[in-house]
């Protein structure tokens, strides 16, 4: 039985309009997220750095830096809740608008409190990906991010901090137009 997706309504509802026809998924995991799209009629390829178990079948490897496709490959890329694991968030960042013809949607962990701070550690510190050297920032540093590549801000959805109990971090989920 799938899981249910405790972000669906921000990473999807929220903001389907922002999906164009074609999507890629980088650091899709399972492949959950990419089939919610596709139950939409979005056409999505997923990529991850490893095929886990009972992931998506169509899901496509990759280094983790570079996506195997060509410039303005897809309407919109998709990140979510991955950079903080990246080698280079920016890197990864120039890569996902190098791929998309229209958006760049990504989910992140922010950092707004010492508890967050806190609570954020202790994922990198446990979890079996890699950890960015920037790993996390708060939303004006996503922000300010974001302003540094020239890329504009089209919305911003916050998620509940409690929406998952056993992460209680703030988060958000940022839609972008690149370059």
């Amino acid at each position: 039985m799938p899981r249910r997706d405790l972000f669906e309504q921000e990473k999807l509802h929220r903001i389907i309009d922002h999906y164009g026809p074609t999507c890629v998924d980088v650091g899709a995991g399972d492949g959950a997220f990419a089939r919610l799209l596709r139950a939409r009629g979005r056409s999505v390829d997923p990529f991850e750095v490893t095929r886990r178990e009972g992931a998506d079948a169509t899901m496509r490897l990759f280094d983790g830096k570079t996506v195997p496709v060509a410039d303005k490959s897809y309407d919109t890329s998709i990140c979510m809740f991955v950079l903080h694991h990246a080698e280079s968030q920016v890197a990864l960042l120039r890569e996902l608008g190098r791929v998309a013809r229209r958006t760049v949607v990504i989910g992140e962990d922010v950092m707004e409190t010492p508890f967050d701070r806190v609570l954020g550690a202790l994922h990198l510190g446990t979890s079996p990906w890699g950890r960015s050297t920037d790993a996390f920032r708060s939303d004006d540093g996503w922000r300010r991010q974001f302003d540094e590549l020239g890329w504009k801000l089209i919305e911003a959805v916050a998620i509940p901090r409690y929406r998952s109990l056993a992460y209680p971090i703030a988060r958000r989920v940022y839609v972008l137009q690149p370059d």
